[in-house]
């Protein structure tokens, strides 16, 4: 019993996983919607940190890599200790994936994919993938609706004996609210159900098995319509994973910034917005970059209240020196005639970011010239829960910032 149960449960993650990332393998309006968002945000990197609630230890990184017009050029995968556990390849023609090559951790090929299209349409018809020997192992069929969305996808061996099916619904909007698993013998293995907000951005998923119940779910938050956050449940409801992201964009911000006459309208630059939260009864923070969107309205800074001005011009200042060193975040500071111990409306101060960045020199220019050990945030986070939380850990200023504290 005890061995059924274990090769039950692979199948059904082999299935949920087809499931979950079908759009991997298929250009349909719901995977074009993602190209065209990380297009448009001039995304060109995204790193996905995977933790567990009971040791709060990122467990497992992956690192995906697009070209300027969203679509995917790699993929790698990592342990715990930064050590590549597989790396995906994508072959692209005019933004269209036409295969992939996945690569163990010695970089032998496990396996590929080719993918065949409508030429019309430039939708997939079919795939076929090859095992390490290049030995044809599978072929999966693909069928769409009148919208062009993926509705079916059947998997068959070499033999062209069907192996399993898929088979997803759609709103009006063209999201999938709702996809579902075969097997072999056409017996359903399981389903999942999708919500989205307003903005049609993936909110929730819930995992049944196939008697129906509940087996799990997944919650996601974004910044700037960019994921920021997924937050995974047992079937107790009871957090058993989390994953957080961090993006690199085409569009760099200035190194350096001017000083700003607020009488005047500006034009905003690409900068980072970041977001702290409270996470469970611990106090933790999370700290997340998300890039803003571009905005070329001459009038801009005109429509929003002085508290608003000062907080973009506080975050421009943070992003500008968030890898400076110590001459020159001193510059920035003098030619600005900045505050040390300044905070934005969410109580944020330049010292709890030099922190989360763990840029030492910044740091350093903080403490040296003063900067308030004891200021918090509008959630009552300290400067120890940005240093237990930072994005970048630092010995260094995880050393001042303890020497600093004990004084």
């Amino acid at each position: 019993m005890f061995g059924k149960n274990i090769v039950r449960s692979i199948v059904v993650l082999m299935l949920l996983f087809l499931t979950i990332n079908s759009d991997i393998y298929a250009k349909n309006n719901s995977a074009e919607k993602e190209r065209i968002k990380l297009k448009e945000n001039k995304v060109k990197t995204v790193t996905e940190f995977l933790y567990f609630p009971q040791t709060k230890n990122q467990k497992k990184k992956s690192f995906k890599e697009y070209n300027g017009e969203g679509a995917r050029k790699v993929l790698i995968e990592f342990d715990d200790q930064e050590k590549q556990l597989k790396k995906t390849e994508y072959a692209i023609s005019n933004n269209l994936e036409t295969g992939y090559a996945e690569y163990d951790a010695n970089n032998n090929i496990r396996l590929k994919c080719e993918s065949h299209y409508n030429n019309s349409k430039s939708i997939i018809t079919d795939e076929n993938f090859y095992d390490k020997n290049d030995i044809l192992a599978y072929k999966r069929v693909c069928s769409y609706d009148s919208d062009e969305n993926l509705v079916e996808q059947v998997m068959y061996d070499k033999n062209n004996k069907l192996v399993s099916k898929a088979s997803f619904k759609y709103d009006s909007k063209g999201n999938k609210i709702e996809s579902s698993n075969f097997d072999a013998e056409s017996k359903l293995t399981g389903r999942v159900e999708y919500k989205y907000d307003d903005k049609d951005n993936l909110t929730e998923q819930i995992f049944f098995d196939k008697g129906n119940i509940k087996t799990g779910r997944r919650m996601y938050s974004y910044t700037n319509s960019l994921l920021n956050e997924m937050v995974g449940y047992n079937a107790s409801d009871k957090q058993n994973m989390c994953c957080r992201y961090k993006y690199e964009f085409y569009q760099e911000s200035p190194v350096a910034v001017s000083k700003v006459d607020f009488t005047k309208s500006i034009e905003l630059k690409r900068t980072s917005e970041v977001k702290i939260v409270n996470v469970g009864s611990t106090n933790e923070v999370r700290v997340s970059t998300v890039n803003t969107e571009e905005n070329e309205l001459p009038d801009f800074m005109s429509t929003l209240s002085e508290s608003e001005v000062r907080d973009i011009l506080f975050l421009r200042h943070v992003e500008s020196m968030k890898e400076l060193n110590y001459d020159q975040v001193k510059k920035i500071f003098e030619d600005n005639k900045l505050e040390v111990n300044a905070q934005n409306s969410s109580g944020i101060s330049y010292l709890m970011m030099a922190v989360a960045y763990g840029n030492k020199d910044m740091v350093k220019y903080l403490l040296d010239n003063g900067a308030n050990l004891e200021l918090k945030d509008n959630k009552n986070n300290g400067i120890k829960a940005y240093l237990r939380s930072a994005w970048t850990k630092s010995s260094e200023v995880s050393e001042m910032i303890n020497s600093a504290l004990k004084k």
